[in-house]
């Protein structure tokens, strides 16, 4: 079976760009062969990266999404996304304060001058993320997570508010602060029974956007990093992995810039990475021998579940796993008929709340 999409026209950088020639093949036509007649041969001989698993993300809107159906709706759901003859996700990712898929933008601490972080809280989190994310540990108790911030909370930022970029402040006081609100976050939620295994330091750090968003250059990842970050997780007696990231393509250059900082490359356990070229992961596997990379967002497709989407994000998952990641991570599992975030008119998500409405949109199955 074997099929031709001419121009496909996807959301990508900001701008639209016509995919030409998305093209799926197999290796025999259904037409022509039954199951029967299909051998597979297996080469078990070469070993490649140990995969962690496959996920997707949690968000505010997901969660506001999901409880808007019937409890009995609600668990079907989950039990697709999390069972064991279903999806069975394994490892998926979760914000730290606002993403771009929150209702509004917000941190875990909104008292400017509060360097001893003596009011930070996850109160709203309790609210939204984390019975999601409790629910999902019913289904598959032996998920894992792994979190990034979109922003730093605001008042420790340049330009004041959690949204349109903005640099964290150079400034000791800031970068303690900050590395002491990472750590804060960890441990209130492993308080709840949330393990956070890896933390990748900052998402799409070389694009400012009008959602939650920050702007840091590969010099102060290091340096924040390096000389604040690690120690406070190492002081903490913190066991979740520090990652360098999550980098794209607009980025050029910027992960082989951190991994310029010797002190740098020994402190992160690898680098994570979302809408990035396949090819440019594999040139840092070849200069960096041993680092470790990993898969933090799918592209979104506007929202879309077409066969040609789905074709287009089958090739995103085989690209980014022959590249070496470690794990895929779609984004929003779940949103509502809208499928849209708070900001810009984005758009994108696995499971729409109003699926039955919808027969274009099906629960997602392992095959």
């Amino acid at each position: 079976m074997s099929g031709t999409v001419q121009s496909l026209p996807l959301a990508i950088d900001g701008g639209w760009k016509a995919i030409e020639d998305v093209r799926f093949e197999h290796m025999w036509d259904a037409r022509e062969v039954c199951d029967q007649d299909i051998h597979v041969d297996v080469l078990t001989d070469p070993s490649f990266q140990t995969m962690a698993g496959l996920g997707a993300s949690f968000s505010e809107l997901g969660y506001l999404a999901l409880t808007s159906l019937p409890e009995g709706e609600q668990q079907r759901v989950m039990e697709a996304l999390f069972g064991e003859s279903e999806a069975r996700m394994s490892f998926c990712r979760v914000p730290i304060g606002a993403s771009d898929f929150a209702t509004d933008a917000y941190s875990h601490s909104e008292t400017p001058g509060d360097y001893d972080m003596k009011h930070f809280s996850i109160a709203r989190d309790e609210t939204r993320l984390i019975p999601f994310i409790q629910a999902a540990l019913k289904v598959n108790p032996s998920l894992r997570l792994h979190a990034s911030p979109w922003s730093p909370p605001a008042w420790l930022k340049e330009n004041g508010q959690m949204i349109g970029g903005g640099k964290l402040i150079e400034d000791p006081r800031v970068y303690a602060a900050y590395a002491r609100y990472l750590r804060l976050f960890v441990q209130a939620y492993a308080r709840h029974g949330i393990e956070i295994s890896r933390l990748v330091v900052q998402n799409e750090p070389e694009c400012g956007k009008g959602y939650p968003s920050c702007t840091m250059p590969p010099e102060q990842m290091a340096a924040f990093t390096v000389d604040y970050l690690a120690p406070e997780f190492a002081a903490a007696g913190l066991t979740t992995e520090i990652w360098a990231g999550t980098h794209t393509r607009l980025g050029g250059l910027y992960p082989f810039l951190c991994l310029r900082d010797e002190r740098f490359r020994k402190i992160i356990t690898g680098l994570g990475f979302q809408y990035e070229l396949p090819e440019k992961i594999r040139d840092l596997a070849s200069l960096r021998e041993g680092m470790r990379v990993m898969h933090t967002e799918s592209h979104c497709h506007m929202g879309l579940n077409r066969p040609v989407e789905a074709a287009a994000l089958y090739e995103d998952v085989w690209d980014f796993i022959t590249a070496g990641c470690e794990n895929f991570t779609y984004w929003n599992m779940i949103l509502d008929e809208t499928h849209a975030s708070g900001w810009d008119g984005i758009r994108t998500r696995w499971w729409s709340s109003t699926a039955k409405a919808d027969k274009s949109i099906s629960l997602p199955t392992t095959t």
